[in-house]
């Protein structure tokens, strides 16, 4: 093992990373990675490769899919859905929806419920 960094593995089969750094990472026997940082942040990887990463100073969660999809969750209840293709969704706290073609078209709608289900 690396200087610093001290393994723990349990009988479950997880497996717990403690870095000199304070940053703490936990391995569960399905593939689960979940890494802890000092700043309050938290990374979760799945086997799928989908990824979320909770930014604790912005309160804001961003999931990234396997397929190149961003999704984006802000605090003021706004969600964003930026696509591969370079379409993007935004849905307002109050419904609204704009969509922003890769072409740079803007499409809006107010108070309508959008595609993500939100």
């Amino acid at each position: 093992l690396a200087a610093g960094k001290v393994e723990r593995l349990y009988r479950s089969g997880r497996c717990e990373v403690l870095y000199a750094t304070g940053t703490r990472k936990d391995v569960l026997p399905s593939g689960l990675q979940t890494v802890f940082f000092c700043n309050g942040d938290v990374k979760q990887t799945a086997t799928s490769r989908r990824v979320v990463y909770y930014h604790a100073e912005a309160d804001t969660t961003h999931v990234s899919e396997p397929d190149g999809t961003q999704l984006y969750h802000f605090p003021n209840g706004q969600v964003e859905r930026h696509f591969a293709d370079g379409l993007k969704e935004i849905v307002f706290a109050d419904g609204s929806l704009k969509v922003i073609l890769p072409s740079g078209e803007v499409h809006e709608q107010v108070g309508a419920a959008g595609p993500l289900g939100v």
